[in-house]
């Protein structure tokens, strides 16, 4: 069982050193090649549009040119990893997106996430896909996708990016309303999936971004963000997922971290305090409510008594 997972960067970045991690630099059309890194612009390739479809152009070159006898191919960033050892995640907070917030990415704590030959070919031995644990955007829902995000206020763009999808591939209706009527929302672009299932993703994610950046192109479509294919993407591969759980594939979830730094330098004390804060926030917040229910059986009692 082979797996490549690729870790998109648009910079020269700390890449642990692990059979399965290849970087490659996105937007390499634009700037000098790192080296020892993959380049986006070889090969088929749509390196130029990276400032519209970010980490995609990545995604593009690899669904063009990876090697065609691996097993699994799987998307990272830089910043941002699946992690297959949920334990070592869940010591952290979390952000709203649902990642956890390390603070520094070494080779010690990329070695807590697990990819190491035994665990990885245990757990993708059973499993088509490999997602992030998805947010619960409970005030809002996925319907107001887009009000989740400073400056991107376009819903009736996404609805005719929807519009369009379902008219080329009316069998995603159902995933797409599906989506649409949650709260729970999959985030970052990143993932592990089987080689042939990321070929037919990419043939229909990019078939209808490339109609819809067409448009803009054409002036048939405004929008004033730089990333808003990106942006669209995001929400695309949700009702994707959820297509391939429809149709009987093993989708799991694992969590995903977020590293705020990506120097390769130690910051084990940061980590430590995090998780020590953590574990006081779950043993306070217990003892918080019983508190405050005591209070307030308290006042109510005495409020009761006077005003009797």
């Amino acid at each position: 069982m082979e797996l490549e997972n690729y870790v998109i960067t648009h910079k020269s970045t700390f890449i642990p050193a692990n059979d399965y991690l290849m970087p490659i630099q996105v937007g390499s059309c634009h700037h000098d090649h790192i080296n020892g890194y993959l380049h986006d612009d070889e090969g088929d390739n749509i390196s130029e549009l990276n400032k519209d479809y970010c980490e995609l152009t990545g995604m593009y070159w690899i669904w063009k040119n990876r090697n065609r006898g691996v097993d699994y191919v799987g998307i990272s960033h830089y910043r941002r990893y699946l992690c297959l050892n949920p334990d070592y995640a869940h010591k952290f907070f979390t952000h709203w997106k649902r990642y956890y917030i390390i603070n520094s990415l070494t080779s010690m704590t990329f070695s807590e996430l697990g990819y190491h030959r035994v665990n990885v070919e245990k757990i993708l031995d059973s499993v088509d896909i490999v997602i992030p644990e998805c947010s619960n955007c409970t005030e809002r829902g996925m319907k107001n996708f887009y009000e989740l995000y400073i400056n991107t206020k376009r819903q009736d763009l996404l609805d005719h990016i929807l519009d369009y999808m379902i008219e080329r591939y009316p069998e995603y209706k159902e995933a797409s309303e599906l989506v649409r009527n949650s709260t729970k929302g999959y985030h970052c672009n990143i993932f592990i999936m089987k080689a042939d299932i990321y070929d037919n993703y990419c043939e229909w994610i990019f078939s209808i971004l490339d109609h819809v950046y067409k448009e803009y192109r054409q002036g048939k479509i405004d929008s004033k963000e730089s990333r808003f294919i990106g942006y669209y993407a995001e929400y695309l591969s949700g009702i994707f997922f959820v297509k391939c759980q429809l149709d009987g594939k093993k989708v799991v979830e694992y969590p995903a971290v977020f590293f705020r730094h990506c120097d390769g330098k130690d910051r084990s004390l940061n980590d430590k305090w995090e998780a020590a804060k953590k574990s006081i926030y779950r043993f306070c917040v217990p003892i918080s409510s019983v508190r405050e229910k005591f209070v307030y059986s308290l006042k109510d009692k005495v409020s009761r008594k006077f005003e009797g």
